[in-house]
């Protein structure tokens, strides 16, 4: 099974991240890390809800978009290890386990960073200043990298 990552890299060390996977919802994410995860979507329908999101946030969220080419492998290691620091910190964190993939991601699966703002899952850097939506935004770009 294939899985597909989009990430985009905000200004202050904020992490926009689409997935094609419910296992990417198996625990929560530390601060500053937003994560949205789809099934049965094709790689066209998840760019377009990426850009979305990635416009919500820095239209709603008012953070900045940092233009870099982030090397993917450093990305990982450096967000996994920052996902097992923000656990370790939560009182108990081991008697979770069983909740967070059973019931949690559930929950958050099949979820806009919108959707899980609007139902109080989350909380944005800043407050609401409006929307914009794919593809049609000021915001959004495209760069391929090789």
């Amino acid at each position: 099974m294939n899985v597909t990552d989009i990430i985009t890299e905000f200004a202050n060390g904020i992490y926009l991240t689409t997935v094609d996977s419910k296992a990417a919802q198996f625990h929560p994410g530390p601060p500053k890390a937003y994560k949205q995860t789809f099934s049965k979507i094709n790689l066209d329908e998840q760019w377009c809800r990426h850009l979305e999101m990635e416009n919500f946030l820095m239209d709603v969220g008012g953070v900045e978009l940092v233009y870099t080419e982030i090397q993917f492998e450093k990305h990982f290691i450096d967000e996994n290890q920052k996902s097992v620091r923000f656990i370790r910190s939560i009182p108990y964190w081991y008697l979770f386990g069983a909740y967070w993939y059973f019931i949690r991601r559930n929950l958050w699966h099949n979820k806009s960073i919108k959707t899980q703002y609007e139902k109080g899952m989350i909380k944005l850097p800043q407050k609401e200043h409006g929307f914009s939506s794919c593809p049609s935004s000021s915001h959004s770009r495209i760069k391929k990298i090789p």
